[in-house]
């Protein structure tokens, strides 16, 4: 029996071997519990971010409840936006969340990007909130913010080109993708070295598409989260 228990023992993380040395045998009980809380944990995450890449508003609240802040915030707004009247509420509660999420608010509002592209995003924090098909997971992408047609276009550097000898012509290169608003791509094309070729994936996206729930803009702007005069409903 302590032999087996001894082999336990060893095929656990440094954490649980502390935490044995510390308790005696029986901790192995405890780390299994601890162990098997964090991966149901994990598995609840990963079913809720499922649900919010379909659409699902309720589950973009709960989501809001278990992420960091910007994340939180982040998915508070889009619950919102996609008509979940308890986040309304909170939201409405708390307008603040609304300026530090994780996506700038105006990335979610369709055709209202103040800028082609806002600010750059690791892959892995990209995964985490859903975007599938990433070329490279080590990489940083900047992000433009849904169209007209409802898509998000990312942007990977794939080559740099220095200046000339008087300084002039440096050059960067980018190759381009294609998300809908849930994050999942939608064009397994990478646009090299132009985006509006990129966005033109949802002129085909669009019509495709019909369905595509209604965003409730209306409800930012009614509660004071947006300007009417930027983003009109």
């Amino acid at each position: 029996m302590k032999e087996e228990a001894g082999k336990k023992v060893d095929n656990m993380d440094v954490a649980g071997k502390r935490y044995s040395n510390m308790h005696g045998s029986g901790s192995k009980q405890v780390v299994r519990k601890i162990e098997g809380e964090t991966m149901r944990t994990e598995w609840d995450r990963a079913t809720l971010l499922e649900r919010c890449r379909s659409g699902d508003s309720q589950a973009m609240l709960e989501m809001s409840k278990c992420c960091d802040t910007e994340f939180a915030n982040m998915w508070l707004v889009r619950a919102v936006l996609y008509g979940n009247e308890e986040a309304r509420e909170l939201l409405r509660c708390n307008p603040q969340r609304a300026s530090n999420t994780f996506l700038p608010i105006e990335n979610f509002i369709p055709g209202k990007r103040t800028s082609w592209f806002n600010g750059r995003y690791h892959a892995v924090s990209l995964s985490e909130i859903g975007f599938d098909n990433l070329p490279s997971m080590d990489e940083t992408y900047m992000l433009a913010g849904l169209s007209k047609e409802r898509v998000i276009v990312l942007g990977m550097e794939t080559g740099y080109e220095p200046p000339d000898e008087d300084g002039f012509g440096a050059e960067t290169y980018y190759s381009y993708y294609v998300y809908d608003e849930f994050f999942h791509r939608i064009s397994p094309k990478a646009f090299e070295d132009n985006p509006h070729a990129a966005y033109g994936v949802g002129n085909e996206y669009i019509k495709a598409h019909g369905d595509l729930p209604k965003l409730r803009m209306d409800w930012l702007v009614e509660d004071g989260i947006l300007k009417a005069e930027k983003f009109s409903t």
